[in-house]
């Protein structure tokens, strides 16, 4: 369990990468038409307030990165259960009936949530669609991504130390009885991070704008009412400091001593990551630097949300909607 952050950590390295849109056949021109879906009618159906939040954090990449991005780091959570269980889902009921199955990606052409089907198609009605298929004895996400008004199919995740170090924390998860979920929540968390400064420039602000482009299943989000204070094993926080230039991650492993991350905001130069220069570090703060932060500022919580009931609407599904009459 000691080494559960460090891992995420360096798999924070590649992750930079693939969220630059280097996935599969999309890597050479995942930015060549950017918006080339926009005749495609945008879906009517989520409620209300959930479309206005995706308006509202609109992302300025463009489309095919978007949905590049978001189909990559939803495959993280596959290789999460195959490390949970010893093997791949069955059933797309079975990945969602997983407490590792948290977040739930928006198809960027459509509006729509992602939707599971037994076969995929390579054409514009599979743009928000997604499947299982095996290869090399595993499982992997398969998608459409629209490039110069073609179609193509993508394979996710495509980096082979991502795989690896996921299966290795659902591992971690499974040998703790799924009692440190939560570090899996931050760390998720911290990753979306990278993928938001590369976006917009800055430092994610809000829960929403940190979870932008991803729905949070509320069937599985875990139950923290009895978490009141760091000293509570389990209890997490991420947030910002005041002036918006730093974020950091504050989780009390079971069985461990807190850990704790921070991160300047560094990525000037993305999908080049440097260390802010004015920092003049070459590792995230640890600790004993961000205990002496006074101006932090808490996003997210297990105070803030204990329980999926107290998240905000416009941020979640339901297994259900997702299954629809499957």
């Amino acid at each position: 369990m000691r080494n559960i952050i460090l891992i995420t950590f360096f798999i924070l390295v590649f992750s930079v990468l693939s969220l630059s849109g280097i996935s599969g056949t999309a890597k050479a021109t995942s930015e060549a038409s950017n918006g080339n879906a926009k005749a495609i009618v945008k879906d009517s159906s989520p409620p209300s307030n959930r479309k206005a939040h995706f308006n509202k954090w609109s992302s300025p990449w463009g489309t095919n990165r978007q949905a590049d991005t978001r189909l990559q780091e939803f495959s993280f959570q596959l290789c999460t259960f195959r490390g949970m269980n010893g093997r791949d889902p069955e059933t797309i009921r079975e990945f969602l009936d997983s407490p590792g199955t948290i977040f739930w990606p928006v198809c960027p052409y459509t509006g729509k949530p992602y939707q599971y089907v037994d076969k995929i198609t390579q054409d514009a009605e599979s743009l928000d669609k997604f499947t299982f298929e095996t290869n090399n004895g595993k499982k992997w996400i398969v998608g459409v991504i629209e490039i110069n008004n073609q179609f193509q199919l993508v394979n996710y995740p495509t980096m082979p130390k991502i795989v690896s170090s996921f299966e290795k924390i659902g591992k971690s998860l499974a040998n703790n009885n799924l009692k440190i979920l939560n570090v899996y929540i931050q760390d998720q968390a911290y990753i979306r991070c990278y993928g938001y400064a590369g976006q917009y420039g800055k430092l994610p602000t809000k829960f929403q704008e940190l979870m932008n482009g991803f729905l949070i299943v509320k069937d599985n989000w875990p139950d923290m009412s009895n978490l009141k204070s760091i000293d509570d094993d389990g209890f997490f926080e991420i947030g910002i400091t005041s002036d918006g230039l730093k974020y950091y991650q504050l989780v009390h492993i079971p069985g461990d001593k807190i850990r704790s991350y921070g991160m300047p905001y560094f990525l000037r130069n993305h999908p080049i990551w440097k260390m802010d220069q004015d920092t003049s570090l070459d590792v995230p703060f640890r600790k004993d630097v961000i205990d002496t932060w006074e101006n932090k500022v808490p996003i997210a919580s297990s105070l803030m949300f204990p329980t999926a009931e107290s998240l905000p609407s416009e941020m979640c599904i339901t297994k259900a909607e997702i299954l629809g009459s499957k």
